[in-house]
């Protein structure tokens, strides 16, 4: 349950076509053909980071992040997105368990005090969805991760201005990150969902 931060990641991202009424959530930036570049800064109020691991081979333990920021460019071939995570933000509704994930038994906040991803290739997939491939880092170790993320919503509104939902889900394994801790107790794969919604402008 710790390495689902990143996240994501966790989070990243996607975005496309203006006349589709550009998505834009995080900082990241999606093709979208024939359209003026654009870039969504993560609201992370209204985002979610959280993740889910096995225990005891029996139920899924969830947790998420409260603390994170990223953007999404929106600008054809040469789209992106950016996640960053404190680990230290961890929330599983239990005091205890997230001091534990943040000791050197799980995240090690002290020595590893960010999680982030940066990607280095977004490509639509469909209407509404766009693969992004990049480059996840936590607890020290930085490995290549993909995901696909699906346009949620846009909206233009007079108050609260133009914005953009994401949704997309990654599943990592934790001791390719070097945390092993409990390898029998605790499952082998983490699954990473981010719920972003992004303002531009």
């Amino acid at each position: 349950m710790k390495l689902a931060l990143l996240s994501l990641a966790v989070l990243p991202a996607a975005l496309w076509s203006a006349s589709a009424a550009t998505p834009v959530t995080s900082t990241a930036t999606l093709a979208a053909p024939a359209a003026e570049a654009k870039t969504l800064t993560i609201d992370a109020v209204h985002s979610t980071v959280m993740f889910r691991c096995m225990h005891l081979n029996t139920s899924w333990a969830y947790g998420r992040f409260d603390k994170f920021s990223g953007s999404i460019v929106v600008d054809g071939d040469k789209s992106s997105v950016t996640i960053e995570i404190d680990p230290s933000s961890v929330n599983t509704a239990n005091g205890a368990r997230d001091e534990h994930l943040k000791g050197p038994d799980f995240f090690d906040v002290k020595q590893f005090p960010k999680a982030s991803f940066q990607s280095t290739k977004v490509t639509p997939t469909g209407d509404k969805a766009m693969k992004v491939e990049g480059n996840l880092t936590f607890h020290g170790v930085t490995k290549p991760a993909s995901f696909v993320i699906e346009k949620t919503g846009s909206v233009n509104d007079p108050k609260f201005g133009k914005k953009h939902g994401f949704h997309g889900t990654l599943t990592l394994k934790r001791s390719e990150y070097g945390v092993t801790y409990m390898p029998g107790g605790l499952g082998e794969d983490v699954e990473i969902t981010v719920s972003l919604e992004g303002n531009e402008g």
